[in-house]
C-alpha cells in the first residue's frame, strides 16, 4: 500500500505507529457510504468526491505510479520536462508523433485505475487555469478560461464583510500577473477581469487600486514567503447583521483580557452564517408517514396523563409570545425537548432521551421525597405547591439523525436553545443556567 511505504519513510523515534496510521486511513477510505431516500450505499471502489484525504491519496498514488513505471522506462529520455498536479501532467516531448502515441498506449497499459486522456499541440496547450505558448524558441504564459466558464464572481451587493469583497480584486489581478509572463499579456488579459467585475457591481475604484497594484509585483509573486510564529488571537464569529456590534463590545473590554500574555492583539475573521439554502433544503429527508403537525396530548393509558397538558400551541405566561410545538407527541414519546409549568407561571425546560413518562415520573418522585437536587424541587418545596401541581407538555420532538452522531449532544442543545429562548433561567424560570460550552 502506497500509504504504508510513505509512512516508512519516516524520521525516526516515531511518535505515532505506522500500523495505527494505516488502519485509520483503511476506515477512512473503505467506509464511505451515502444515502439514498431511505436506502444505505457503500462505496467498494475508488475514493469518494470531497474527502479530506482524497488529493493526498492521488498524489501519494501517481507519485509512485511515476517511480515504477515512468522514470525507469525507456520513453523517459524522450521527455525533456515532466510536471504534475495532483493526477494531471504537462510535459514536453522530444521525440516524433508516433512515438508520443506509442508511450501513451503503453502508459495506459501499466495500471488498469489509471487511465490517461492527451491533448498535443506544437506550439500551445493549455493547462489547469494556464495557457503555455511557445514561440520564437521562448516560452510565454497567460490566462486559460474555458469557454463554458461563468461570471461566478462574488457579486458586490451580497451579504458579506466588506473588506472581504474589497480584497477579492487584489487577490484576482495578483494570481492574473502571476500567470501572465508579459506586461502587454498582462493589461489584455486584466481588461476582461476589470468587466467581469463590473457585472457583478464592483466599483471601478476598487478594481482600478488591485490592477495597479498587481502590475509590476511579478517577481515578489515567486518568492518563498517566510512564516512567523504570529501572536495574534483570531476571534472566529459567524457573519451577521450584529457581527460589528459583537466585535465592537469585544474590542471595548479587550483591556482586561490582555492582561494576560496570551491575549496579545486581536484579529477578527468571520465564518459563514446560516442562509435560506441551510434552512430550507436538508440532504437527508423525513419519512413520509412521520405526523409534523404538532401537538402534545396524553396517551390516555398512564399515571402521567392527569399532569399532561393537551396543546398545539402555547403562550408563554410572562412574554405572551405564541409557539407552536413542533412534532404530535404522548407520554410515550422519546427523545423531547419538555416544559414543566407551576402554579407560580413559572417555566423549567429539560429533555430526555426516554420516554417522556419516565422522567416525569423521576420529577414527581423527586418532589415527594424532597429530593434538592435541582431548581424545580427546590422551588416545589419552598411554595408548598404539590405533585398535583406540576403540568407538563412536550415543546419539540428531536428525531435521531439519519446518518448517526451524537444524539445526546443534539438533545442538549435544542434543550440549551429554548431555555434561552423562553428566559427560564432563575428567577424568571426554574432552570438554573444556559451551558454555552455545548455549543463550541
Amino acid at each position: 500500500m502506497v500509504i504504508e511505504q510513505v509512512l516508512d519513510t519516516r524520521p525516526t523515534p516515531i511518535r505515532v505507529p505506522t500500523s495505527f496510521l494505516i488502519q485509520l486511513a483503511s476506515l477512512a477510505l473503505t467506509c464511505n457510504y451515502f444515502q439514498f431516500q431511505t436506502q444505505f450505499f457503500q462505496q467498494i471502489k475508488g475514493t469518494a468526491m470531497g474527502a479530506t484525504m482524497a488529493p493526498s491519496l492521488a498524489c501519494l498514488y501517481v507519485a509512485a505510479f511515476e517511480e515504477h513505471h515512468i522514470y525507469k522506462s525507456e520513453w523517459w529520455p524522450l521527455i525533456f520536462k515532466w510536471w504534475r498536479y495532483i493526477d494531471d501532467v504537462l510535459l514536453i516531448w522530444i521525440g516524433t508523433d508516433a512515438q508520443f502515441f506509442g508511450f501513451l498506449d503503453w502508459l495506459n497499459q501499466c495500471n488498469p485505475n489509471l487511465q490517461f486522456n492527451h491533448y498535443i499541440h506544437h506550439s500551445q496547450v493549455d493547462f489547469l487555469d494556464i495557457t503555455v505558448m511557445y514561440q520564437n524558441q521562448k516560452f510565454t504564459t497567460s490566462l486559460f478560461r474555458k469557454s463554458t466558464d461563468r461570471n461566478t464572481l462574488l457579486a458586490f451587493d451580497s451579504f458579506h464583510p466588506h473588506h472581504l469583497k474589497t480584497n477579492i480584486p487584489t487577490g484576482q489581478f495578483l494570481r492574473l500577473r502571476r500567470l501572465c509572463s508579459s506586461t502587454t499579456e498582462y493589461i489584455t488579459q486584466a481588461q476582461n477581469m476589470i468587466v467581469r467585475f463590473q457585472e457583478r457591481g464592483y466599483p471601478y475604484k476598487i478594481l482600478k487600486r488591485a490592477y495597479k497594484r498587481a502590475l509590476y509585483v511579478r517577481d515578489f509573486l515567486f518568492l518563498k514567503s517566510t512564516h512567523q510564529q504570529d501572536p495574534t488571537v483570531n476571534c472566529i464569529l459567524p457573519f451577521s447583521t450584529s457581527s460589528k456590534t459583537i466585535s465592537a463590545l469585544i474590542r471595548k473590554h479587550w483591556a482586561a483580557l490582555a492582561l494576560d500574555k496570551f491575549f496579545r492583539s486581536l484579529r477578527f475573521m468571520y465564518r459563514r452564517g446560516r442562509n435560506l439554502r441551510d434552512i430550507l433544503v436538508h440532504t437527508v429527508g423525513h419519512p413520509a408517514d412521520m405526523t409534523y403537525e404538532g401537538g402534545h396530548r396524553p396517551c390516555g393509558r398512564c399515571s402521567v396523563c392527569q399532569h399532561t397538558n393537551t396543546l398545539t400551541q402555547f403562550a408563554h405566561p410572562h412574554s405572551g409570545c405564541l409557539y407552536k410545538l413542533s412534532g404530535t407527541s404522548d407520554c410515550n414519546t422519546r427523545g423531547v425537548v419538555y416544559v414543566i409549568t407551576c402554579p407560580c407561571q413559572l417555566l423549567y425546560v429539560g429533555k430526555t432521551q426516554r420516554s417522556i413518562k419516565t422522567c416525569i415520573i423521576e420529577h414527581r418522585s423527586s418532589i415527594n421525597i424532597s429530593k434538592e437536587n435541582a431548581p424545580l424541587v427546590s422551588h416545589w418545596i419552598e411554595k408548598s405547591h404539590t405533585t398535583a401541581d406540576l403540568q407538563f407538555f412536550v415543546l419539540e420532538v428531536v428525531l435521531p439523525p439519519a446518518r448517526g452522531g451524537d444524539y445526546s449532544l443534539i438533545l442538549l442543545r435544542h434543550e440549551q436553545r429554548w431555555i434561552f429562548r423562553l428566559n427560564t433561567i432563575i428567577p424568571h424560570g426554574l432552570n438554573s443556567e444556559i451551558e454555552w460550552n455545548h455549543f463550541l
